[in-house]
């Protein structure tokens, strides 16, 4: 018995679909030193994967690092410009950011700018803060004001195009990568936050091109193979984008995301078998996987094993999924 097949896409807005029976596919992520973004899709699966959602979620764009670097390439300007107060407050900013004192940490990046209004890294820390607690038009604006001061500061660019694409503004996100990329050609992650947000906007071979590019700078990263693979399954390169999911397990054997969509396309080829041991692999990485045991069942039920397929069904329908608790209802009596 076949299951009725209902198509979905593999990202929100694309005009066709793969023709797949409800499966399940992990959406596109991103973390770099300028952000945290993802794409989203229909039926996608929220799966933390080694951080780069857990950095949207706690919204920790600036680390230490970051800021400690930037307090001490102003140490010159404090002292050229007699700003000691404004020193002091900002150093405490820095210090209480560290504590999680985030409004601390804006009030006194405040006290700093009312003692030197000309320090744009201050408005680029404040904002980046106003965007972890979900201030957005707030950080834009301190972002705005960080680059009417130094037009070339290039991480302002970035982060003010990570919380446009927040706020659904892609187009306003594209020109701001894209500017940051003009002041920083080797810049991968702006070319691959660009690439986000060609792809919300339905140029799928734009991000390509975009995601190619970044890997030809920095090939490391295993999510700019794993969202390139996504851009190629939207675009209907099934062989490209399982050859993409593969590098970026290649890179991170832990990658459950990238085996999941992995066994996604797989099945779409109907190599059943090799689309069950991709989800297999993507449980054993994470048990509490529930698309891929929806997944896994399909795959299981198109291969000719119900009672099989029931079981994965049983498990995801615990685990949350409504939809593997409709096909436990309707198939599996």
């Amino acid at each position: 018995m076949k299951l009725k097949r209902t198509a979905i896409a593999l990202g929100v807005g694309v005009a066709t679909a793969l023709g797949l029976s409800l499966l399940k596919v992990d959406k596109a992520v991103v973390i770099g030193s300028t952000a945290a973004v993802f794409g989203t899709g229909l039926f996608l699966q929220k799966e933390k994967i080694n951080s780069a959602e857990d950095f949207l979620e706690i919204g920790k764009d600036l680390s230490t690092e970051d800021l400690l670097g930037i307090g001490k390439d102003l140490k010159d300007r404090f002292e050229k410009e007699d700003s000691k107060s404004a020193e002091r407050f900002f150093e405490s900013g820095i210090s209480k950011f560290l504590k999680e004192d985030y409004h601390g940490a804006i009030d006194d990046y405040t006290k700093a700018i009312d003692s030197n209004p000309h320090l744009y890294e201050v408005y680029y820390n404040r904002g980046s803060i106003k965007k972890d607690l979900k201030d957005y038009l707030g950080a834009i604006s301190d972002y705005n004001k960080a680059i009417e001061i130094n037009p070339q500061y290039t991480k302002a660019y970035g982060m003010r195009a990570n919380t446009k694409f927040i706020l659904k503004d892609y187009s306003g996100a594209i020109l701001d990568n894209t500017k940051a990329i003009e002041f920083d050609p080797n810049n991968a992650n702006s070319l691959y936050n660009r690439a986000l947000n060609k792809g919300k906007l339905g140029d799928h071979q734009g991000a390509i091109d975009d995601y190619s590019k970044a890997i030809d700078i920095n090939p490391n990263p295993p999510y700019f193979y794993y969202d390139r693979g996504l851009a190629k399954a939207r675009s209907g390169d099934n062989f490209g984008a399982i050859s993409d999911f593969s590098k970026a397990i290649e890179i991170n054997p832990k990658f459950a995301g990238a085996y999941n969509n992995r066994g996604v396309l797989k099945n779409d080829l109907k190599d059943y078998l090799g689309a069950i041991s991709d989800f297999s692999k993507a449980i054993e990485i994470n048990p509490k996987h529930a698309g891929a045991y929806c997944n896994r069942g399909i795959s299981k039920n198109d291969s000719g094993d119900l009672k099989s397929a029931c079981e994965d069904w049983k498990k995801a329908a615990e685990l949350g999924d409504d939809e593997s608790a409709e096909m436990l209802n309707e198939y599996c009596q």
